[in-house]
């Protein structure tokens, strides 16, 4: 239960964290860092195994390289459900929305 919750891309205002993936859920996420020096987008393309690893990584598109290191160093704590049904390597996007830090 909950997990269309953390389907689809996040909204734009708030900051968060979204992926592709209808037949999974997201069981280990990063804590959310409360704000940025910038805001932006990166949407990273992953593979998952059977057992919810994620075996592979890629930017696919970013608002700048400072926040696709930040989310490349986030998405090492990303864990998706297990699925013995699922194929050996899924193929999804992973959608980190940043917030601007407003002081």
């Amino acid at each position: 239960a909950g997990a269309a919750n953390y389907s689809g891309i996040p909204g734009n205002g708030t900051g968060g964290i979204g992926h592709s993936f209808s037949d999974r859920t997201m069981v280990a996420k990063p804590k959310p860092d409360a704000e940025f020096r910038e805001g932006g987008k990166v949407i990273v393309k992953v593979t998952v195994n059977r057992e919810g690893q994620i075996i592979k990584k890629s930017i696919k598109r970013s608002a700048s390289d400072e926040l696709s290191k930040i989310a490349l160093k986030k998405i090492e704590e990303v864990r998706f459900s297990k699925s013995e049904t699922a194929p050996p390597e899924q193929f999804g996007d992973i959608t980190f929305v940043f917030k601007t830090r407003t002081r």
